[in-house]
């Protein structure tokens, strides 16, 4: 079983996926890093290469459509890296083997979300819009939200995916700005008490 982290963009899903996962002493994914492997492998990036400018190049350059091909690609990967740690494990298998942080637009993609939804249980890390939105403009306003107003594109984008990451998640796990330093412990916390059946 794995743990799905759901949420937008700078919701913190892989620094607090990593964080649980070497708390719990279990194997972490980001899918945008498989993605990023899969492009490795085929020779379509280089080595040490930053993810996030390698998922917007091959975006800009191929579209979405090759763009979702490669998530589902990097969503099977994980689902049988995840039953390969379930097969080895020695003696009881855990409850979950693995922690997964999602892309954003992951759960959009539904040939994507459909590979992994059965092997899951999907936590939505949630946070207010506003606070998302400031940490992602300090790095500057990103080319899909640039216009009039980067904040309405933004407000409206995370209004749908709202919606969407808790009609898909099993547990809304809501932030509230907190550090990450903060959240680690409430977090685990939550997953052993599931793992415990509580």
């Amino acid at each position: 079983m794995l743990v799905l982290l759901l949420g937008l963009k700078h919701s913190g899903k892989s620094s607090i996926g990593r964080g649980v996962a070497r708390a719990l002493g279990r194997q972490f994914f980001d899918l945008d890093e498989v993605a990023v492997e899969l492009l490795l492998a085929r020779g379509e990036c280089l080595p040490g290469e930053e993810t996030s400018k390698v998922i917007r190049r091959y975006y800009e350059h191929n579209g979405r459509d090759a763009f979702r091909a490669l998530e589902r690609s990097a969503a099977l990967s994980v689902v049988q890296r995840v039953e390969s740690l379930a097969a080895t494990a020695a003696g009881p298998a855990p409850v979950f083997c693995a922690v997964c942080a999602l892309g954003g637009g992951t759960p959009e993609n539904e040939a994507a979300y459909k590979l992994l939804r059965p092997v899951s249980w999907a936590i939505y890390l949630r946070e207010r819009p506003e606070v998302l939105f400031e940490r992602i403009i300090a790095g500057g306003v990103p080319p899909f939200f640039e216009g009039e107003d980067p904040w309405r594109a933004f407000s409206t984008l995370a209004e749908r995916r709202d919606s969407l990451y808790n009609s898909l998640a099993d547990e809304v796990f809501e932030t509230e700005g907190r550090s990450i330093a903060e959240l680690l412990p409430r977090l685990i916390q939550r997953i052993e008490e599931y793992q415990d059946g509580r």
